[in-house]
This record gives C-alpha cells, sequence and structure tokens, in this order.
C-alpha cells in the first residue's frame, strides 16, 4: 500500500504564488517534513525540484535504518531537525578542514539553529554551535583577527548559553557535571 502522501497547496496573489508542500506518512498521518515556498510564477518549476530533492532527503533518512539509528542515537525525534543538524556537522567538519574556520562556521551554525528552533534539547546541537564563539575568541587571542570588546564578550556569552542549555538537556548526570564544569570554567564562577 501507500506508505507517503505528498499534500501541497497553491495560493496565487498576481505574479505571487505561496506553495506550501507536505510530506506525511499514511499509516499514521505523521507529518514528516513540510515547507512553504514564496515564489513569482516563472520560478514555479524550481520550486518543484526543490520540494523533490527534501522529500527525498527526507525519505531516505526516514527509510535508511543507518540513518534512522544516527538520529536515535543524537536523541532527535524530527527528521527535519536531524537533516538541519546533519548538515552543520558537515559544514563544521568541513570548517575545520580550511586554514580559518571561521568563513565556514557562521554558515554551519545557519543549519544548527534551524535544528534548534524545532528541537531545542539536542545536547550536541547546543554545544556544536559554541564552536563559532570559540574560533572568535581564539583568533582574537592570536591576533589572527580584531574584535571589539562587545563582540568578544557576545562570543562567550554564546559559548556560557550554549554549555547551560547543553547541561540542562543533557541525557546524563554525568555530562550534566562535565557542561556545568566547563561552564564554571568558562564563567570564572568556581562556586
Amino acid at each position: 500500500g501507500v506508505r507517503h502522501v505528498v499534500e501541497g497547496s497553491v495560493r496565487r496573489s498576481g505574479e505571487q504564488v505561496r506553495i506550501t508542500a507536505q510530506l506525511i506518512r499514511a499509516e499514521d498521518g505523521f507529518h514528516l517534513w513540510s515547507d512553504t515556498y514564496d515564489r513569482t510564477l516563472e520560478d514555479v518549476f524550481s520550486v518543484q525540484e526543490d520540494i523533490a530533492e527534501n522529500i527525498a532527503e527526507t525519505l531516505d533518512v526516514v527509510l535508511n535504518e543507518d540513518k534512522r539509528k544516527r538520529m536515535r542515537d543524537a536523541r532527535i525525534d524530527d527528521v527535519e531537525a536531524f537533516i538541519a543538524y546533519q548538515n552543520g556537522l558537515e559544514m563544521i567538519d568541513r570548517a575545520h578542514s580550511i586554514i580559518d574556520p571561521l568563513e565556514l562556521l557562521p554558515e554551519a551554525n545557519v543549519y544548527i539553529d534551524q535544528a534548534l528552533a524545532i528541537n531545542p534539547e539536542i545536547t550536541d546541537a547546543q554545544l556544536e554551535r559554541t564552536d563559532l564563539f570559540g574560533h572568535i575568541i581564539y583568533n582574537n587571542a592570536i591576533g589572527r583577527d580584531t574584535y571589539t570588546d562587545a563582540e568578544l564578550e557576545a562570543a562567550l556569552e554564546e559559548i556560557l548559553t550554549g554549555l547551560s542549555m547543553g547541561a540542562r538537556y543533557a541525557p546524563s548526570e554525568a555530562q550534566r557535571a562535565y557542561l556545568e564544569a566547563e561552564r564554571a570554567e568558562f564563567s570564572g564562577d568556581w562556586s
């Protein structure tokens, strides 16, 4: 029988079109993926390609046992969040293969933030997004880049927030304790 259904709607206003598409698991009506595209009439074919790519990517995760296991291991129950998180991790890996990771880390955080917007409880994503801010502080310290005190303070604040959020959602007491210790180290609050 049918395992997945694609539903969509198109609303038109003059030359503007809003296309909404969603991928639904037939057995229980669970929404695996959805997106809304605002385009002009000329762009309609490229939207179809985007939708097809997103559906293929989503089904690849849903139907691939290895990816489903990675998703469970990462404690992520939303396919869209998992895909965004995986894209972020790939971008972080690429960032660390070039001379200055800061060239790609902001782009990695766009993906990581998409995953966290869907599920803020992904501990590892909370930690991964602090990498960018650690590099800002490090590059400033070695004189590669120069940042203002306000920018450095904001970077440190992002690290502290990430460690704090990571600790809040940590899956084990050991990991929670480790993250709290890291946070204390960065905050200078040794109590």
